[in-house]
């Protein structure tokens, strides 16, 4: 009996606080057994440094931090960044929200849940200024009560306010993707959409473009589209809707794009299954693709997700917030230089309509 529970205890103990490597061996035995799913990459970790590493979580805490926007406030020369805060995919996590699901407050009689942290940082991501959790309104009677609002933020600038795009979940549990700005009511921070965008298809990772109020990468393949939202319109009108180059297949929008060379602009693409972070080069003028990377690893090829959620252009700098496995973060930064040697593919075909 007490080898039972000793077995029994020890298969918890690997099963709550080692899950997060069962990814990386699971990952590593899939790439051992398939060598196309390494062809290719290239580390980029080695050519840049981490600037700021959010420490994974507890596997027996409510939340995790992870899947950082970021961009940099000229102005009060800091860095503002927006993260993902719910469970991720560690084990006691979700078996913790699920069991308990307690985590509403009441703002003003109506229901509420933490799913965005802000966080404050130095201009050189030094310290930690301030951080709050934001507080997204949860919709009576969705599908899953789990549905996180406000999953994905994304931050950027419209006619001069900070937005925050985020995703919401109807009550027939249709994704739907959300521009919203931050407002205190009793002492909390909560986010209040201003648009909810109007679509028949579940949207998600709009790329907000530097500098055009209101524009969007919003597809990357089969169609290549960009998207004008005029004011609180919800109706996206397809400013660019052609057919992608076949080197895009697979691909789908991540960071926003913001101003790389005088005439150009950047943006993180990824894949899913392997994730994988491609470089994209756009043409700041047509909007069109002309360059794109390798698939990229900021992790050594240790990590089973790596999501690029956060892109900024300082300088000579260039900065990436990188959710690692769903559960932690970090902030990475190399330079221009090393992004224009990275980006090698020539997209030649022109886009068709």
């Amino acid at each position: 009996m007490n080898d039972t529970l000793l077995i029994l205890g020890l298969l918890t103990w690997l099963i709550l606080f080692l899950d997060d490597r069962f990814f990386t061996i699971w990952k590593l035995w899939r790439e051992r057994n398939n060598l196309q799913l390494t062809k290719g990459i290239f580390p980029i970790d080695n050519y840049g440094t981490v600037v700021w590493r959010e420490p994974k979580r507890s596997p027996l805490s409510r939340r995790s931090v992870f899947n950082p926007s970021i961009i940099f406030d000229r102005q009060r020369d800091r860095w503002l960044v927006a993260s993902r805060y719910t469970r991720g995919r560690r084990t006691g996590q979700c078996l913790i929200q699920y069991l308990a699901d307690d985590d509403d407050v009441l703002i003003r009689g109506e229901t509420f849940r933490a799913s965005i942290l802000i966080s404050v940082f130095d201009r050189s991501f030094e310290r930690k200024l301030e951080e709050f959790p934001v507080y997204v309104k949860r919709y009576s009677g969705s599908v899953d009560p789990l549905f996180w609002q406000g999953e994905d933020p994304r931050v950027f600038i419209e006619t001069g306010e900070l937005m925050i795009q985020s995703t919401l979940h109807s009550v027939d549990g249709k994704r739907l993707l959300a521009h919203g700005s931050l407002e205190t009511r009793d002492s909390r921070v909560i986010y209040v959409p201003k648009r909810i965008i109007r679509s028949q298809f579940d949207e998600k990772n709009w790329s907000a473009i530097s500098n055009r109020n209101g524009v969007f990468l919003t597809h990357v393949h089969p169609r290549w589209k960009v998207a004008k939202l005029t004011g609180e319109s919800s109706v996206p009108d397809f400013i660019l809707d052609a057919e992608a180059p076949e080197i895009l297949r697979g691909l789908r929008c991540t960071s926003g794009c913001k101003p790389f060379k005088p005439t150009t602009l950047i943006t993180c693409l990824h894949s899913t299954h392997p994730y994988r972070t491609y470089l994209c080069e756009l043409d700041s003028r047509t909007l069109l693709p002309i360059r794109l990377s390798q698939p990229l690893e900021f992790g050594s090829g240790l990590n089973y997700i790596e999501f690029p959620s956060g892109l900024e252009v300082r300088d000579n700098e260039v900065y990436f917030g990188v959710g690692l496995d769903d559960i932690e973060f970090q902030i990475f930064k190399t330079t221009k230089e090393v992004i224009d040697n990275l980006l090698t593919i020539i997209i030649r075909n022109p886009l068709k309509p």
